[in-house]
């Protein structure tokens, strides 16, 4: 039997005191043959990115400061390993900083992350902005609006926005250093 099977281990802790978060994240995963679980070749969510027998790697840190009732702050770090027959085809470090703003009702989200380049190709890193918008009608029940633009370096196409969960690579530009924006309204509750 040539078959390899797939599979993903995540861990997280959290650390919370007052207005203070802390979280760090690890997972692994490998990539089987087909029919070996959800996480196996030509599954439309590796498919395009990694082949049987790649693994990856990521590891994140990030921290989040609440300023009263005015604001929070927040970082994250990124990193992304890769091995196997694409190898390191996949690595690459992200830095993410953001905050929410919070006036009355409103709530105010702007985010920017500045990834690296993929792989140690030159001129790949993409870069994303984001800015959300949510009114709090209730306690239970909020108003959300929020729009996001994913610019890549200008040796790539590989990054995009995806409006569904089924593609990593989302909707992607179809020239080099190219760029796509998404948008979306709805509530919570």
């Amino acid at each position: 039997n040539n078959s390899t099977k797939a599979n993903v281990y995540s861990l997280n802790a959290t650390y919370s005191n007052g207005p203070l978060d802390v979280g760090v994240a690890y997972q692994s995963a490998k990539v089987g043959t087909n029919n070996t679980g959800s996480f196996a070749a030509n599954t439309s969510e590796v498919s395009a990115l990694m082949v049987p027998g790649d693994s990856s790697k990521a590891e994140e840190v990030g921290a989040s400061y609440k300023i009263g009732d005015i604001a929070k702050p927040m970082i994250t770090y990124e990193k992304i390993t890769s091995a196997g027959p694409i190898g390191k085809a996949l690595d690459m470090k992200n830095i993410n900083v953001g905050a929410f703003f919070y006036i009355g009702n409103d709530d105010v989200k702007v985010a920017y992350t500045k990834g690296g380049d993929v792989g140690g190709v030159a001129n790949t890193a993409p870069k994303q902005m984001s800015l959300g918008y949510d009114h709090n009608m209730t306690k239970d029940f909020k108003l959300y609006a929020v729009y996001t633009k994913v610019t890549n370096g200008s040796a790539s196409t590989a990054f995009g926005v995806s409006n569904t969960g089924s593609d990593m690579g989302g909707l992607k530009p179809a020239t080099l250093g190219g760029s796509s924006s998404g948008w979306g309204v709805g509530f919570k509750y």
